[in-house]
């Protein structure tokens, strides 16, 4: 009972506070995000220097001096935290959003939607990820997202309410035959299934994919998703493109008919997100532990 009434005022003044963020003018806004922005980074900027610099030198194989690791340490946690205060200004503004993002590929996108089996977007911890999605909603997309149950109710309320306010749905990760089956419910109503493929992943069936010179553990969802609904996937990522300003991307990865097992798909993809990784790396979110698994004998991807 009463933990149930601390997460009830927990909420409560959760929604005063997004009430209150909301009616901030842009530029005040963004000013404010980026002084919390500094503060949370000096408080937890020991573990995140210590976990991020530790990824850095697997994916560059120690080549980068202190300086460099310190920069792309510090703008990736930037631009993570930016994102994600960028959805939660935005989501009940649509009409910003044609302005702050550019879409290039959408033709992609409706020529795979064609044949009517949905689409997979693949994702990735990169840039303003979750904020790019409210620009695929205003084009009318029905989106569904996969994601991992969230620790707490208060960030459980509020995705919940800003997706479903966007016109997107979240399908639960957990659990796993739960989530299959829904992901292929969508795909059969033509829709959008947006999937993480840049996590580490303990679950049964995971895949030990070659991702920047070391295994790492990968969810083989998208590749099942795909597999069993005969469905395209595309690859999405945003690049900064100006002040407050970016470069949504879609990428055509895995066509209808290619007959790819889910290993292969996952390959796939994990080879485009390295390649767009080694390209921007100041935008992927080094602070996660992508390597953390360590693969047993048998554990690689494979047909």
């Amino acid at each position: 009972m009463f933990v149930r009434l601390l997460n009830s005022t927990g909420i409560l003044l959760f929604r005063f506070l997004l009430a209150f963020l909301r009616c901030l003018p842009e530029v005040l806004f963004f000013s404010l995000v980026h002084v919390v922005e500094v503060l949370f980074f000096y408080i937890f900027s020991r573990r995140l220097a210590k976990i991020s610099a530790e990824s850095l030198d697997i994916a560059f194989g120690g080549k980068l001096d202190a300086q460099e690791k310190a920069r792309l340490i510090r703008n990736s946690f930037r631009h993570l935290f930016v994102g994600l205060a960028g959805f939660l200004f935005d989501y009940r503004r649509p009409d910003r959003l044609q302005h702050r993002f550019s879409l290039e590929g959408r033709e992609h996108l409706d020529a795979a939607l064609q044949p009517g089996r949905g689409a997979v977007i693949a994702v990735a911890h990169f840039g303003p990820f979750v904020w790019m999605l409210l620009r695929l909603a205003v084009y009318g997309y029905a989106l569904n997202i996969v994601a991992r149950p969230p620790r707490s109710d208060i960030f459980r309320w509020f995705f919940d309410r800003a997706l479903s306010i966007c016109g997107m749905n979240i399908i639960l990760s957990v659990p796993p035959r739960t989530c299959i089956t829904a992901c292929l419910q969508a795909l059969q109503r033509n829709e959008l299934v947006v999937t993480p493929i840049d996590q580490n992943y303990g679950g049964p069936g995971r895949l030990f994919v070659d991702f920047l010179g070391r295994p790492a553990a990968t969810a083989p969802g998208t590749g099942i998703f795909a597999q069993r609904g005969q469905s395209p996937v595309l690859f999405a990522y945003a690049v900064p493109d100006g002040q407050r300003r970016f470069r949504m991307i879609l990428m055509p990865c895995v066509a209808p008919g290619e007959n790819m097992t889910p290993a292969q798909i996952m390959e796939r993809l994990t080879t485009v997100l390295e390649t767009v990784v080694r390209r921007y790396p100041d935008q992927w979110s080094w602070m996660h532990r992508r390597w953390k698994a360590v693969p047993k004998q048998g554990e690689r991807a494979h047909d």
